[in-house]
């Protein structure tokens, strides 16, 4: 269903009301929508208030594993994770092989969400068609980071309840018969990893950082998923707080327990929690479309769901996931520079993030090494979003949170 004109119009109205998507200036990240480009502040429940103290764990969080931190089980190794041998040097470019689908795939993620304004049809999505996303809490919860420059959170989920709708097999509703009905399934979330700056980008604006949850439905609850489940992406985009000391207590519970030496996991302490009171905001407005992975082999065919309301984080917490993001293991001699590098002219590198590479072969027992392959230490890129793929002829669709005390509601 095409948006009418008269929601187009009080939706650009309410875009004008809003221009400090960036910095948005509304203190609480739990209902703020604030940096929303069409969603006004709203009145809602009021959370409890952003801490207001630089946190502990930015002053030590590249230090010694302070006390309490716990190993996490020995890891098994995942030869596909450290054989991808890609950087994000060349923004995806280079990502070549050819049993990847990064570079010839029609259905690739991340995508920039055009304006309401613009020639782009979006499809609306009414209520009996939601999705939605109660996470629950966590326990046994530990955080990766991998030779593929992710910084990853798992965790047992309990009283989680994400409910996805399948229209006649098509996941996430998006066919054009509005009339099939729609059937809901529940997602099991797998993980959480983090990009610096924004994969997604929103009416041309790109966030300093992103959380992308996956989930998937089984095949054993939806029998047209393959073998390993139907994949659900729910990304989560952060805006800055305007205060330097104000920080976000999700991610303040996450940074203490980042190893900062190449890659390797730490297991966060019962009693330390993850604390996803602040993780979702009360605004559950969404964008939707399918697409893929963001990083290879960018396997096609996964759904996303991006939060339109932005959740407010310190930049202290911002520069702590790219100091991580800056020193990640890999086999040695692999990703000096691209291949698509090596091919040009000495000076045509001048400015490039090269990377640059230690050797390095004293992992614990938690590091994602081979064990019996040296691994290196490899510094310099301190991001790992991949720029916006076409978006074709792709149905994207718009779910506008009517319950929670927005005053877009009556847009």
């Amino acid at each position: 269903m095409k948006i009418s004109w008269a929601h187009v119009v009080s939706v650009g109205v309410l875009l004008g009301l809003s221009i400090g998507l960036a910095s948005a200036q509304s203190p609480p990240s739990k209902t703020s929508t604030a940096g929303a480009p069409y969603l006004e502040d709203g009145v809602g429940d009021a959370p409890p208030p952003p801490a207001t103290k630089r946190s502990p764990a930015l002053a030590d969080a590249q230090g010694e594993p302070r006390a309490g931190k716990v190993a996490c089980p020995k890891l098994t190794v995942d030869r596909s994770e450290l054989e991808r041998g890609f950087t994000y040097i060349e923004g995806g470019l280079d990502w070549d092989n050819s049993t990847w689908a990064c570079l010839d795939g029609a259905l690739q993620s991340p995508i920039n969400f055009p304006s309401f304004q613009s020639n782009i049809t979006y499809g609306q999505m009414t209520a009996n068609r939601a999705a939605t996303f109660n996470l629950g809490t966590a326990s046994s919860s530990l955080v990766r980071t991998t030779s593929a420059y992710r910084i990853q959170v798992e965790a047992d989920w309990q009283g989680t309840n994400v409910s996805i709708p399948v229209c006649g097999g098509n996941v996430g509703c998006f066919n054009k018969n509005q009339s099939v009905p729609a059937v809901s399934y529940n997602a099991t979330v797998q993980r959480i990893h983090f990009h610096t700056p924004s994969d997604h980008l929103v009416f041309g604006l790109q966030y300093p950082m992103e959380a992308q949850v996956i989930m998937t439905i089984s095949q054993d609850d939806l029998s047209s998923c393959p073998s390993n489940g139907c994949q659900i992406g729910l990304s989560v985009l952060y805006t800055l707080f305007d205060e330097a000391e104000k920080i976000n207590r999700f991610i303040d519970s996450i940074v203490p327990y980042i190893p900062y030496s190449g890659a390797g996991c730490n297991g966060i302490p019962d009693a330390a929690g993850l604390d996803v009171t602040d993780f979702l905001p009360s605004n559950m407005s969404y964008f939707t479309y399918r697409g893929s992975f963001t990083a290879p082999p960018c396997t096609e065919g996964l759904t996303w769901y991006v939060l339109a309301t932005p959740v407010q984080v310190g930049q202290q917490q911002v520069i702590a996931f790219q100091n991580a993001l800056a020193q990640v293991q890999r086999p040695c001699g692999d990703g000096r520079i691209s291949k698509t590098s090596t091919k040009k002219k000495a000076n045509s590198n001048s400015g490039k993030r090269l990377l640059l590479q230690n050797n390095r072969n004293d992992n614990s027992q938690n590091s994602n090494d081979a064990g019996n392959a040296a691994s290196c230490l490899v510094t310099g890129t301190r991001s790992n979003n991949r720029p916006v793929q076409p978006l074709g002829t792709r149905i994207v669709s718009f779910f506008r949170d009517d319950v929670n005390h927005t005053a877009a509601a009556t847009a």
